[in-house]
């Protein structure tokens, strides 16, 4: 339940300035487009960045992972749907974004969701 939740703050945030991003730079349409790339953007950033990284290497490592991880998946989906994250400029924009709300995001899940994997690591 404490990865679920944590997952659908991730979602909900990185959806958000996808959204607010997208629609500020294009005429209206991207709702789905943001709701697709977020649930993409989240899922990967959450394995690798927030499941892998910040428990081996910290916060500062993981934000700055978090970056480039986003601003290459962001850059990428942008071409695939052919709206303005495919400029590489507005992708690194907005996962400097991403990054502001990471940091927080990781202190949460080093008090919340990952306390009980370090104190007992047998637990799932």
């Amino acid at each position: 339940m404490r990865h679920l939740t944590a997952i659908l703050i991730k979602f909900v945030a990185i959806t958000a300035v996808l959204y607010l991003a997208l629609e500020l730079v294009m005429d209206g349409g991207v709702f789905v487009d943001a709701l697709i790339m977020g649930a993409i953007v989240t899922v990967v950033s959450y394995v690798l960045g927030d499941l892998m990284v910040l428990p081996a290497a910290g916060n500062s490592v993981a934000v700055f992972g978090d970056i480039i991880l986003s601003a290459i998946l962001v850059w990428v989906l942008g071409m695939v749907f052919n709206n303005a994250a495919g400029v590489f400029v507005n992708a690194l924009v907005i996962s400097v974004v991403f990054a502001i709300a990471e940091w927080f995001f990781h202190i949460y899940m080093n008090e919340k969701v990952l306390v009980t994997r370090m104190k007992n690591p047998n637990h799932a």
